[in-house]
């Protein structure tokens, strides 16, 4: 659920929305296109030069995002996925709702197609870079178990999941 005109509060009980009509990498793409539109010369110079600037980052990740999501239609019919779903204040989402009889889980998706990722138990590199991605994953995870709990009026568990696509991937050991 998300308000129309605007995006979940935790604590406000909003109004009914079915966001089963949201497209995925929506809101990703949308803040592509605004920092294109705010800086068009400097966007197709960075393109051209391949130099990475926000624009990109956010364009990459809705690509990523609509990759995940061709992946997922081929799900069986009893597993639902809800995309682009708008929570907290500042233009945050989850990319991924997904729901079937394994339980519910939500799908981060990282697109970091031209690099190298390696994953351990309690660390998240990308090109040796380390990340906050097991934290935040979690997070949106404990998040989204709040509010679908509140909106269900039972608990209901959500396990993160962490979606990579990676020129070469290498897991050392499973995260928790």
């Amino acid at each position: 659920m998300a308000e129309a005109d605007g995006p979940l509060d935790e604590d406000a009980t909003p109004p009914w929305i079915d966001l089963a009509s949201n497209k995925p990498g929506e809101r990703a793409r949308r803040q592509a296109v605004e920092r294109r539109e705010q800086a068009p010369v400097k966007t197709a110079l960075a393109r051209v030069l391949r130099v990475h600037t926000e624009e990109r980052a956010w364009r990459v990740g809705a690509d990523g995002e609509e990759e995940v999501a061709r992946r997922l239609r081929k799900l069986p019919d009893d597993w639902h996925v809800i995309h682009a779903i708008p929570v907290g204040e500042r233009e945050s989402d989850i990319d991924h709702l997904v729901i079937g009889p394994a339980g519910v889980f939500t799908l981060n998706t990282k697109n970091h197609s031209r690099a190298k990722v390696w994953v351990a138990e309690r660390s998240f590199l990308v090109n040796g870079q380390r990340t906050n991605y097991l934290r935040n994953a979690r997070h949106e995870a404990a998040r989204a178990s709040r509010l679908l709990s509140k909106a269900c009026a039972m608990d209901v568990a959500v396990e993160p999941v962490i979606v990579v696509l990676a020129a070469e991937l290498t897991i050392k050991a499973p995260p928790d």
